[in-house]
């Protein structure tokens, strides 16, 4: 399994080490992989709290919230005692999704239902779930005001207020950038255009 020789930390026993992962990668951020020791297929993910992020995949309800995930299958089927969960390396919190994508394109991971980190550009929907989605949003309409601000977004410009709410956004979702990420200039902006 050549992905381990990239690893940062490695835990062969990812549920009976549960406490001490959470506990030395609580403040991490970074990238991840659970590898599936019987098939050993792989996922890639990144998170601003990687101790977090592994305890989620140890609660049954987060689990029962994706039946449909490629990695929650190969859970359910082989148990998490036939997993290893990795850290690929740490980063600060918003460098995770180019350094997730850094690993998704190096190693083609089996269980990543998207090739792009952080979208879920490149998911192939199948005939029947596009059948529904259209069914869901027949008669909808968006409102003129939000017509409008979908127009202006589209033309590269940020309506009056909205650097404060992206700000505000990012703070909430990052809690652990730096006070001089948020400062207002053309160049810190067009950076939180393309975070979102």
């Amino acid at each position: 399994m050549s992905i381990l020789l990239y690893a940062k930390r490695i835990y062969f026993s990812p549920h009976t080490d549960k406490v001490i992962i959470s506990l030395e990668n609580f403040n991490s951020s970074g990238v991840y992989a659970l590898i599936c020791m019987v098939t050993n297929k792989v996922y890639i993910g990144s998170s601003i709290k990687l101790g977090a992020r592994f305890l989620d995949y140890m609660q049954p309800a987060y689990l029962g919230s994706r039946p449909h995930s490629p990695l929650v299958k190969a859970i359910i089927k082989y148990g998490y005692i036939n997993f290893c969960f990795t850290v690929l390396e740490t980063c600060k919190p918003y460098e995770v999704l180019e350094r997730e994508q850094y690993w998704l394109d190096l190693i083609s991971p089996e269980y990543n239902l998207s090739p792009t980190a952080g979208s879920t550009l490149g998911i192939s929907l199948s005939t029947e779930t596009k059948a529904k989605l259209r069914v869901a949003h027949l008669g909808k309409s968006h409102s003129l005001e939000t017509r409008k601000l979908m127009s202006e977004t589209r033309k590269g410009k940020l309506p009056i207020g909205m650097e404060r709410n992206i700000t505000r956004y990012l703070k909430q979702r990052y809690p652990l950038l730096s006070k001089e990420f948020f400062t207002h200039n053309t160049e810190r902006l067009d950076l939180l255009k393309l975070l979102l």
